[in-house]
């Protein structure tokens, strides 16, 4: 029985680890917000690269306005996030 008891505290020692990771990622890390700001920056990239070439009519000026516009989204949501956590 000593054992038992002995497994399931090295057990939840090493879940308590496991959880403390992940806490300072999400919490002091912010990785959610950092892979948001990191997917849509893939995002326009992809576009940019792989979509606009194809279209038809589309131009430069176009082009360069949906990326400012959806960088300027990106941009404002991570700095909305980052002032609501320094509150």
């Amino acid at each position: 029985m000593k054992y038992l008891y002995s497994f399931f505290d090295c057990l939840k020692t090493f879940v308590d680890w496991i959880l403390s990771i992940i806490d300072a990622l999400f919490n002091k890390h912010k990785l959610v917000r950092r892979t948001i700001v990191f997917w849509a920056m893939a995002l326009v990239s992809w576009s940019i690269i792989i979509v606009l070439p194809k279209l038809e009519g589309v131009t430069a000026k176009d082009a360069l306005v949906i990326i400012i516009g959806l960088l300027t989204v990106v941009i404002g949501f991570y700095k909305y996030l980052r002032d609501k956590d320094n509150d």
